[in-house]
This record gives structure tokens, C-alpha cells and sequence, in this order.
């Protein structure tokens, strides 16, 4: 879990946990890079 602030346009919006989940995915759906993590963000 980390704590991040979160900006939206240049302006300061709130500060949030934010953990990386493992992601497994292959074919068309599969990430454009080969961390195999995801953020998982809400709202």
C-alpha cells in the first residue's frame, strides 16, 4: 500500500492508499508493459 497525492489537472484533489495487485493476462487484453502490476484505484 502506498499513499499518494492525486492531482486532476494540475490541481491537488486528495490523498489516497494505493496497492498494486499481480495481473495475469495474456492476447489482445494484456498490459502494454511487463511489470504484471495493476493500481487499483476508487473513487
Amino acid at each position: 500500500m502506498y499513499r499518494v497525492d492525486v492531482y486532476l489537472n494540475n490541481t491537488f484533489f486528495a490523498t489516497k492508499d494505493v496497492s498494486f495487485q499481480a495481473v495475469k493476462t495474456t492476447g489482445q487484453s494484456a498490459p502494454t508493459d511487463d511489470s504484471g502490476l495493476h493500481a487499483c484505484l476508487d473513487a
